[in-house]
């Protein structure tokens, strides 16, 4: 991995873009988000206060680093072979709203993030 991280060109980030991932999370970002997703949670200042105390203790919490990988079968396929079905990876709703909003500063950076 570390040879492949060699060859990999990342963006360098200015030392605005640094302090603008460091911002405080205001509730207009959440609330974007929230409407956005296809539940809607009322738990905004619960939020903002979660995510800008994660900002200010620069860990995340260990759930968010977790997740469930399912395996989802496709449609009129043969379902006792792997070829018939796609994972996906499902997060905590708070660490993907969180990811949400970083992505939406760094939208240079979402391709790079699947």
């Amino acid at each position: 991995i570390h040879r492949y991280l060699k060859n990999v060109k990342l963006p360098q980030e200015s030392e605005d873009e640094v302090a603008d991932l460091d911002r405080q999370i205001v509730a207009e970002e959440v609330e974007v988000i929230i409407k956005n997703l296809k539940s809607n949670i009322v738990l905004v200042p619960v939020l903002i206060a979660l995510f800008n105390g994660t900002l200010q203790v620069n860990e995340i919490s260990d759930s968010w680093k977790d997740a469930k990988i399912v395996a989802i079968s496709k449609e009129g396929q043969d379902i006792t072979t792997c070829a018939s079905h796609r994972s996906i990876s499902l997060i905590n709703m708070d660490a993907k709203i969180y990811v949400k909003i970083l992505l939406k500063t760094k939208n240079h950076l979402q391709p790079l993030i699947k």
